[in-house]
C-alpha cells in the first residue's frame, strides 16, 4: 500500500515526492494495528529494515523502459520487464510486482532521523538525507556525521550520497538585545504551556513526566521503549529546563542580529563538515520567512561574525557587504540603515518587508502586477515617522 501510494504521489507531483520513514514510538499508535504495545524498540527497526527492502524492490519492480504504449501492437507494458520480488522473510509476505508503472524517480529519496545506535544503522543504510539536531555542539555533531559516514561506507555506499542536515531554529533581530529579548519572550511562553509540553515528551517515551519535580534533574536510570535518543539527550536536566528549550530542540542557541547567526552558522558548517541545517520553528508567519530567507540566507555568504560587546553602529560592523535589517521604526535604527545605504550595502527595512508582503497578495489573489510604487507612496505618507527611504526597485513586487 505504501509502495503504490507514493508511486502515485510521484506521478502525481511529476518526481517531487520523498518518504518519511519512521519508526512508531508510542504504543497508542500500536493499539490501531492490532497491538497492545509496540515491539521492542530494535527490532521495530528490525522490521523497518525488511519493510524498506520491499517497499524499494516494489518501485524498481517495472524497468525504466517498461512501459511501451504502442497502439498497434497493441501492447501497454512489455511484460518481460515487469518482475515479481516474491519476498519471503521473518515479518512480511510479498509476491509484487507494484501494480503500477514505474514513476519518474522510480526510487523516490528516503529521508530519516535515527539517533539511537540501532536507528543511526537504519539511516546509515536506507537514507538519502538524515535530519538530526546533532547534540548541541559542533563536536557532537561532527561526531554523528562521521559515525554515519563511517557505517554507510562499511555497507557500500557513497557516504556522499546521505546529506546530513542538522536542525536550527534562529533569531535574528536588529541588535544582539532584541533576539535575546524575542528568544526569553519565547522560552517563556513556553512555561505557560507546561502540561502540554510535558505531555508531548510523555508520548514520546511513555514516562509520566508530571510525576517529577520541575526544578530536579530527572533521574539516570529512566529507560524506555519509545523515543531513546530524545530521552538521552534529556537525562540529567530539569523538566523546567527542557520546557524552555524545547522549541530549539536542544540545538545550538542561534540568536542574535543576522550577521552574527550567520556567521555561527557558517563556522560552524565549516568545522563539522555537514551539509546543511533544517530551519524549523513552531510558526512560520511571514515575518519569520522573510527573516530567514530574505535576511539570514543572506548573511550566510558573508560569513560575518561581529564581535557582540561593540556597538552595532561600529565601522566594522558596516562592511561594504553587510546586509542590515531593520524592522524597529526608531531614529537609532532609521540612522543605521541610512548609514548601510550611504556606504553602499545591501538592505532590508520593516517598510519593504510590508510591502513585498502586500504586493505578493495581491499579486495572489489578483493575478494582476502590484502596483508597488504605489503603495510605497502610500505608506510613505501614512509611516513618515519610520524615516525610511523605500526604492520601489529593492521590492521587486
Amino acid at each position: 500500500l505504501l509502495a503504490r501510494l507514493v508511486n502515485s504521489l510521484d506521478h502525481t507531483t511529476e518526481g517531487r515526492v520523498g518518504w518519511n520513514c519512521v519508526t512508531g514510538s508510542n504504543d497508542g499508535a500500536a493499539q490501531n494495528y492490532n497491538r497492545d504495545k509496540h515491539r521492542p524498540h530494535d527490532e521495530r527497526y528490525d522490521v523497518a529494515d525488511e519493510f524498506a527492502d520491499i517497499v524499494t524492490r516494489l518501485w524498481e519492480s517495472w524497468e525504466p523502459d517498461a512501459v511501451v504504449l504502442d497502439r498497434e501492437t497493441p501492447m501497454f507494458a512489455d511484460g518481460r520487464k515487469v518482475h515479481a520480488i516474491n519476498h519471503e522473510g521473518k515479518y512480511f509476505k510479498v509476491r509484487g510486482p507494484l501494480n503500477a508503472p514505474r514513476s519518474p524517480q522510480g526510487r523516490v529519496p528516503i529521508c530519516q532521523a535515527g539517533g539511537s545506535p540501532r536507528g543511526i544503522e537504519f539511516a546509515s543504510r536506507w537514507a538519502d538525507t538524515i535530519i538530526t539536531e546533532g547534540g548541541g555542539s559542533a563536536a557532537s555533531m561532527k561526531a554523528y556525521r562521521e559515525k554515519i559516514r563511517k557505517r554507510a561506507r562499511e555497507l557500500g555506499r557513497n557516504p556522499d550520497d546521505i546529506k546530513v542536515l542538522f536542525l536550527a531554529h534562529p533569531i535574528v533581530d536588529t541588535t544582539m538585545e532584541a533576539a535575546r529579548a524575542r528568544a526569553k519572550m519565547e522560552a517563556d511562553a513556553a512555561e505557560t504551556s507546561i502540561d502540554s509540553l510535558l505531555s508531548s515528551m510523555s508520548r514520546l517515551t511513555g514516562i509520566d513526566f508530571s510525576q517529577f519535580d520541575l526544578d530536579q534533574p530527572l533521574p539516570s536510570h529512566l529507560t524506555t521503549n519509545g523515543h531513546q535518543s530524545a530521552l538521552a539527550k534529556w537525562i540529567g536536566k530539569t523538566p523546567r529546563e527542557l520546557v524552555r528549550s524545547y522549541a530549539r530542540k536542544d540545538g545550538v542557541d542561534f540568536t542574535g542580529t543576522p550577521d552574527y547567526v550567520a556567521g555561527m552558522m557558517q563556522e560552524i558548517m565549516e568545522e563539522v563538515g555537514g551539509d546543511g541545517f533544517l530551519i524549523f520553528n513552531s510558526f512560520f508567519d511571514r515575518r519569520y520567512v522573510m527573516e530567514i530567507c530574505d535576511v539570514l540566507v543572506n548573511c550566510t555568504s558573508v560569513g560575518m561574525h561581529p564581535n557582540v560587546d561593540e556597538s552595532p553602529f561600529e565601522q566594522h560592523w558596516l562592511s561594504d557587504s553587510a546586509l542590515v535589517f531593520d524592522t524597529v521604526y526608531n531614529p537609532e535604527q532609521t540612522l543605521l540603515l541610512k548609514q548601510a545605504r550611504d556606504r553602499g550595502c545591501p538592505t532590508v527595512s520593516g517598510v519593504e518587508m510590508f510591502i513585498r508582503q502586500a504586493a505578493l497578495q495581491f499579486e495572489l489573489f489578483t493575478g494582476y502586477e502590484a502596483p508597488v510604487e504605489y503603495m510605497a507612496e502610500t505608506l510613505r505618507r501614512s509611516n513618515a515617522a519610520a524615516r525610511t527611504i523605500v526604492s520601489p526597485d529593492q521590492t521587486g513586487g
